[in-house]
């Protein structure tokens, strides 16, 4: 798990917490690796750039940038599976909604974003 507190007045703290199982060895074919986490991002928290999956988070410079960021809390399950030496594919499935309720004026409820990806990763 990880947290993350910054100097904003609300809005300002970040969780999550991940359950792993497995382990992929890229050297391995046949090994994988499963995880499901939950993820308490709110929109003035700072966050760590691994996680730049969240919608709004502006991964060029590694910030959440408010008000693109309207934070993000829900849930995220993944597997890997290396097909064999030296290529790894990673699918991942989230769900997740604003922790900001208001934002220019209007709601943001009802709001949520779904982000299912597939990578394919070479080692040479």
């Amino acid at each position: 798990g990880l947290y993350s507190n910054s100097s904003a007045n609300s809005q300002n703290s970040a969780y999550r917490a991940q359950v792993d199982y497995g382990s992929v060895d890229v050297n391995t074919p046949g090994s994988w690796h499963a995880w499901a986490a939950y993820t308490n991002a709110q929109a003035l928290s700072t966050w760590d750039s691994n996680y730049n999956d969240l919608p709004g988070y502006n991964n060029n410079t590694g910030n959440d940038l408010a008000p693109n960021f309207l934070g993000a809390r829900g849930w995220e399950i993944g597997f890997d599976y290396v097909w064999a030496k030296n290529i790894q594919m990673e699918v991942f499935y989230n769900d997740y909604d604003p922790t900001v309720k208001q934002y220019g004026g209007g709601s943001t409820g009802g709001t949520s974003y779904q982000h299912f990806r597939t990578d394919f990763y070479f080692y040479f």
